[in-house]
């Protein structure tokens, strides 16, 4: 029999080739009604037992909502799209087994789009290796992150906004709760996700609501501390400020208070003028993850500065040529202008060191930094002088074709991750070696917190004493950051190493 007792009731789930799956779990009640932008509450009871042989659909995403041209296997919205989404998927190897590792998995799509369908439905990865593993819908866009006075006033914490991150805080609490009847270890989870996935495992990560509640985390593109903010003067990040904008908000919508917003269809909202993706009343980009003062104190990059982070292992990592996104190809002067409150000071001496390079052309400039990568590098290496628990640091190396160009792109990894590498444009045969690589070490790491494995090349945490990088292609291998890090990238991670000690000893005195 493969029927257990989990909050809410009694769930079946289905025999496959080599696992068991529970799809379409309740792990909170419906967010519709007057349950739209509320805090999580508990699933609602059921009588019975609950046939869980299909996915939940994901949460509403109209398509001027999500990302232009994106991967309609990385939206994954196979079982449709309704504000009736927070479900979650559990695949185990075996039901009877006891304190099996555990993964959660947090799907990715810029806060606006994205489920626990599609790639992020692909378990073998992971009960292969005997993991239990978790996939799960969370609220996006408009529904994931808009705030209003109203709302706030509505809770106990007096917040609004970042529901998104609240649902998926509810998952892995659920995940804590429940796991152990699945044949999983509640001592031994791990989180993770890739871009939006990863964000909101930092956010998660850096969340006093969050402390013990999972040991590990994942964290591909990536582990932010630094970055150089985009053009647009619009992007909201404190609470108070997205209330003001949700008032605006409501008044283009012709509503006088929630009550009568709560009665907007989804689409109606999604039409809402100049709310179309990137634009000033998008929810997920512009309007994304805020400092709530409940959930997040601070910023999850600011927290992460700062070291006001649960002691958890990490595995934190970018693609290699994903460096220029941060600043969107926008051109050398807004390049210019945006870096400036990142290097201060030593701009003039960041612009000089550009003549180190062999390329002048601005995405070269811009990938050659790496923000985001020097960021990682920078924490890992003042978090060993904490004595915190490890950090393993990688660069995923592999190119891949997008857009008539071979590039380590942003969030290609996960293909090889979930094994989807044979669908990949220009498929070779060592593709499969680069996801043996990718597996085996985050399944490891999965299991005990350590990458290391038979077959592997050795990879150590990265230390301000023995910068070591893992290079994932189809020959992984590892390397110093002395042996291998550009002139500018060794002076951005430098410099964010120097705001990391000066800050903890702002803190400390």
């Amino acid at each position: 029999m493969s029927i257990v007792k989990v909050t809410g009731g009694m769930v079946e789930g289905v025999h496959e080739d080599g696992y068991i799956s529970f799809k379409g779990i309740p792990y909170a009640a419906p967010p519709v009604g007057d349950r739209r932008w509320k805090l999580p509450e508990p699933p609602v009871p059921w009588e019975g037992v609950k046939l869980c042989n299909k996915l939940g659909p994901a949460c509403c995403q109209a398509d001027n909502q999500v990302v232009p041209g994106g991967d309609p296997d990385d939206r994954g919205v196979v079982a449709g799209t309704s504000e009736d989404c927070l479900y979650l998927n559990v695949w185990t190897p075996d039901i009877s087994a006891k304190k099996l590792p555990v993964f959660v998995w947090i799907h990715g799509g810029a806060f606006c789009c994205g489920s626990g369908g599609g790639i992020s439905a692909t378990p073998d990865t992971f009960v292969s290796r005997g993991i239990v593993y978790v996939s799960f819908n969370y609220r996006v866009g408009i529904l994931g992150f808009f705030a209003h006075p109203e709302l706030s006033a509505e809770n106990e914490a007096h917040v609004s906004g970042n529901y998104a991150h609240y649902d998926q805080l509810a998952a892995v609490r659920w995940v804590k709760e429940n796991i152990a009847a699945f044949g999983g270890d509640p001592e031994n989870i791990t989180i993770g996700g890739s871009s939006a996935g990863a964000g909101s495992s930092q956010c998660l990560a850096t969340s006093p609501l969050a402390k013990g509640l999972f040991q590990k985390a994942i964290v591909m593109s990536s582990w932010g501390t630094m970055y150089s903010s985009y053009p647009e003067d619009f992007i909201l990040r404190d609470r108070e400020d997205m209330e003001e904008r949700g008032k605006e908000f409501m008044e283009l919508n012709g509503c006088k208070n929630i009550a009568e917003l709560r009665q907007r269809t989804y689409e109606q909202l999604a039409a809402t003028p100049d709310a179309s993706f990137r634009k000033k009343y998008h929810y997920g980009t512009v309007m994304g993850t805020s400092r709530d003062g409940y959930l997040n104190p601070k910023l999850p990059r600011i927290a992460a500065q700062e070291f006001r982070v649960n002691d958890i292992s990490l595995m934190i990592g970018c693609a290699n040529d994903e460096g220029d996104g941060h600043m969107l190809r926008l051109g050398m002067d807004v390049f210019k202008k945006n870096s400036e409150p990142v290097f201060g000071d030593k701009m003039e001496e960041y612009l000089k060191l550009w003549e180190t390079l062999p390329s002048q052309d601005i995405a070269d400039i811009a990938n050659a930094t790496h923000l985001k990568f020097s960021g990682e590098k920078a924490y890992a290496a003042v978090s060993s002088e904490l004595g915190r628990k490890p950090v393993y640091v990688y660069d995923f190396c592999r190119k891949g074709l997008k857009k008539g160009k071979k590039q380590a792109y942003h969030g290609l990894s996960s293909k090889y991750f979930f094994n989807r590498q044979k669908s990949l444009p220009g498929y070779e045969a060592d593709d499969e070696n680069v996801a043996f690589f990718i597996q085996e070490y985050c399944c490891n790491f999965i299991k005990n917190g350590n990458p290391n494995g038979e077959e592997l090349p050795r990879w150590d945490p990265y230390t301000s004493k023995a910068r070591n990088v893992m290079y994932m292609d189809a020959e992984s291998r590892q390397e110093r950051d002395e042996n291998v890090e550009n002139p500018v990238m060794t002076f951005t991670r430098e410099m964010i190493e120097e705001k990391m000690r000066a800050g903890l000893q702002n803190q400390t005195t």
